[in-house]
């Protein structure tokens, strides 16, 4: 009995540490992948090589059309793969007993009475043994991991613990595939969902900004108009003295001066435009246009320059750009109130910052910060200072085409507006122009 018995504990020995290398060695394949078909056959190629049979595959199952989809399979040499779907009625009942989640062992097929009738079919697919193991999920039948042999095999216990133990961790790695997959697949349709939406609500911005934007265009000009037809009817009238007719000469001419500005303002926010850019000294301009700014403003408002030695050059139309900063000089000007400081400084700029949204932009440009210590912007308004026609001031006091125009300029001419401010404390209007 002793002698029998020693050489049967020690294959059965050599049977666990054979397989649980072969767990640790599945493990470790499927660990990393996350393609389905590839870790099912992983882990089925190890199994294969482990047991030592002619076929091991992992499919899933429908109970209710009985049949089982195989991705891919292992083979060993001179078997042919089972990929593809396959109708279990047509190789036997045993299709009742995975119904209800039960193992299916057959060591012969031509003994089975669950095979015996389809033994031809089965053993041309090598298969005059096998197992098929359920995976269930919910109490029903999800998956399915086989084992497939040309010849008549006993299929001892531990071996049907290695197979239940590889089918429960393909089975858990395919189901985390799956989770990633549907993961990645949501968050695509949550990310086009809210690139519709925010492309909807753009467009709704946008027509609400066009909606008031003609309204207030067709206003005031319409207001300019209304002087030029009033003009032409005094001047149509007889006996007007030679002064009144230079009056209403000079009304017409102030309209369509206004009528043209306008336009023009209107045009460089809309980036239409023409500009005609060259190489411009931004130190030399700087300079000339603060110097006049000191002139205007009273005793209370302090201007100082800070330029840089060195020479700075920037390629923009010299006239839109002399329009843009006394834009912004005369902004700072009206929010400090008649006591305060304005500086206007030069500086260059490897790369325009992130702004409203856009990604920062490198290159070489000059930035021409204007800034003071008035009453600053409201956080509420600063998302809308480069709207046309948006003002805080009151009626009369402007027409909010100021920063429309900067805005405009700047991004015509291949720069960028930026604006950083706080509520009592002041504002930094920072424009970015590309280098000559």
């Amino acid at each position: 009995m002793p002698t029998n018995h020693l050489p049967g504990a020690g294959a059965g020995f050599l049977a666990y540490d054979t397989h649980r290398l072969a767990l640790i060695e599945i493990g470790e394949r499927i660990r990393d992948l996350d393609d389905t078909p590839a870790l099912a056959y992983a882990a089925a190629e190890i199994l294969g090589r482990t047991l030592q049979v002619s076929r091991v595959g992992y499919g899933t199952i429908d109970p209710v059309a009985e049949t089982i989809t195989i991705e891919r399979d292992w083979n060993a040499p001179g078997i042919e793969t089972l990929a593809g779907v396959l109708s279990f009625r047509e190789y036997g009942s045993y299709i009742e007993d995975l119904k209800k989640s039960e193992t299916v062992v057959v060591r012969d097929v031509g003994e089975d009475p669950r095979t015996r009738d389809s033994a031809q079919q089965l053993k041309a697919i090598s298969a005059q043994s096998f197992i098929n193991m359920p995976i269930t999920e919910k109490g029903r039948p999800v998956a399915l991991l086989y084992l497939n042999h040309c010849e008549v095999r006993d299929w001892s216990d531990d071996e049907l613990a290695l197979i239940r133990e590889v089918a429960e961790r393909t089975r858990m790695a395919t189901e985390r595939c799956r989770a990633r997959d549907d993961l990645r697949d949501l968050a695509a349709s949550l990310e086009h969902q809210v690139q519709v939406r925010t492309e909807q609500l753009r467009q709704s911005q946008k027509m609400e900004a066009v909606g008031r934007l003609t309204g207030r265009f067709a206003h005031d000009f319409n207001n300019l108009l209304t002087v030029i037809r009033s003009s032409c009817d005094l001047l149509k009238r007889p006996g007007s003295s030679e002064e009144r007719r230079l009056r209403l000469v000079e009304a017409i001419s102030e309209a369509v001066e206004r009528g043209s500005s306008l336009t023009g303002q209107l045009l460089s926010f809309a980036r239409r435009q023409a500009l005609n850019p060259s190489a411009l000294d931004v130190n030399a301009s700087v300079t000339a246009i603060a110097d006049a700014i000191t002139l205007q403003v009273g005793p209370g408002i302090n201007v100082v320059i800070d330029l840089p030695e060195q020479f700075c050059a920037i390629l923009a139309d010299p006239g839109q750009f002399e329009v843009a900063l006394l834009n912004l000089a005369n902004n700072a000007i009206e929010a400090m109130h008649g006591q305060g400081e304005m500086v206007i400084s030069v500086t260059a700029a490897e790369r325009i910052p992130a702004t409203r949204g856009d990604p920062a932009i490198d290159g070489n440009f000059i930035a021409i910060a204007v800034s003071d210590n008035g009453s600053g912007i409201a956080p509420f308004c600063l998302e809308r200072i480069f709207e046309p026609f948006f003002t805080t001031k009151t009626v009369g006091q402007g027409t909010g085409l100021g920063l429309s125009q900067v805005f405009g300029f700047a991004k015509q001419s291949g720069g960028e507006i930026r604006v950083d401010s706080c509520l009592g404390q002041g504002s930094a209007f920072t424009l970015y122009l590309p280098c000559a």
